[in-house]
């Protein structure tokens, strides 16, 4: 995940939340980039028994949710 071209983390399992610091008050650019393993490929390209059926979603699958802390620190972040 990235803010206004800035790196600000990575995760591959849950949770996926990543603290966002200096970016109160301002507009920012969000940008999340979403990889996958190779099974959809493989499954589309020819019949394969690597492939399990929960490899074959990709994508950025919802809902996501961005929130904001109040200034005493309760609240969520993205």
């Amino acid at each position: 995940m990235a803010v206004d071209g800035v790196g600000v983390g990575e995760a591959f399992c849950p949770p996926y939340r990543f603290e966002l610091p200096g970016t109160a008050g301002r507009l920012v650019r969000v940008e999340v980039t979403v990889n996958n393993t190779l099974a959809p490929c493989l499954a589309e390209a020819t019949p394969t028994a690597w492939a399990f059926p929960a490899q074959l979603s990709s994508g950025l699958l919802g809902p996501v949710t961005l929130r904001v802390r109040d200034r005493q620190g309760a609240g969520g972040v993205a």
